[in-house]
């Protein structure tokens, strides 16, 4: 059985009446958990599960061990709750039905306010509905917009992949970049009351969609004012060389008008070379911003 723990899994047992089982170490940390059944190298939802985790290609199924109450991305019965639709639309760009999640805050099928945009993207393995059914992204807004400590907002989480074609690449993927801001964008601006400025507008990813919001969001600073890159930088010096000399005008721009640009990466993560030459980048540039003052 597969658990969220490393390509071997655990390993199950066959009794006399033909039950296989496992038991899991003790304890299990609070956490919500994907696994499967590896069944002569296929790998198999749980037959039994009623909760499931839809990954880049397959399903999980997932089980929840609940934390201490009020943990922060954990359901609380004594706040409102926001909701999370799925919805499909039409991509000119790429010429196929697309699909993402949109999380909206507690009341706002009653309101009437116009509310800033986030755009969160997951990693490569991942989907869009990783952020809800393993995240728990919806609880953790809940609750931080309960507490006050985070805005009412719109979530926007799309699918990372786009169809098949020679010469994507999948971290410079610019078929992922039209259909992000020719179609998804226009979109949920025509169907959900949003702030349409820029300083309204963020962009934040984990892994691949780190990647893409190094290339889609912080070189976009007319569409974008707050990006967040997560577990992701650019890959070598090289590559950060030759994204500063694609990007120089935007990113020059960006320097100007970005009000948070955020990295996040664990120092054993190994990708941490990457971030750290990105954020290499980002400070020369705003070194060469205050030497122009």
């Amino acid at each position: 059985m597969g658990i969220g723990g490393g390509p071997s899994g655990l390993a199950m047992t066959k009794d006399g009446q033909g039950l296989w089982t496992v038991t899991t170490p003790v304890p299990v940390t609070p956490d919500t958990y994907r696994f499967d059944f590896r069944v002569d190298g296929v790998i198999v939802p749980n037959p039994q599960s009623t909760t499931f985790s839809p990954a880049m290609v397959g399903t999980n199924s997932t089980f929840e061990v609940l934390g201490p109450e009020g943990a922060f991305q954990t359901y609380n019965k004594d706040i409102p709750h926001g909701a999370v639709s799925e919805v499909e639309y039409w991509s000119k760009s790429l010429g196929s039905k697309r699909r993402a999640f949109v999380y909206t805050p507690p009341g706002y099928a009653r309101g009437s306010e116009r509310l800033p945009v986030l755009y969160l993207v997951h990693g490569a393995s991942d989907s869009d509905a990783s952020w809800t059914t393993v995240g728990h992204a919806h609880y953790i807004l809940d609750n931080l917009i309960a507490a006050g400590t985070a805005k009412p907002m719109i979530v926007v989480m799309p699918f990372g992949p786009t169809p098949d074609r020679p010469g994507v690449a999948i971290l410079t993927n610019a078929d992922f970049g039209d259909d992000l801001l020719k179609d998804l964008i226009p979109y949920v601006e025509a169907n959900y009351r949003t702030v349409n400025a820029p300083s309204s507008r963020a962009m934040a990813g984990l892994s691949m969609g780190g990647a893409h919001t190094l290339n889609w969001g912080l070189t976009h600073p007319e569409m974008f004012n707050y990006v967040g890159i997560f577990s992701m930088g650019l890959i070598n010096p090289q590559q950060a060389a030759d994204y500063e000399t694609r990007n120089a005008a935007a990113l020059d721009k960006a320097s100007k008008s970005m009000k948070l640009v955020y990295y996040a990466m664990g120092k054993s993560h190994f990708l941490y070379q990457s971030a750290a030459d990105a954020s290499d980048l980002r400070r020369a540039r705003y070194q060469a911003r205050l030497q122009r003052k």
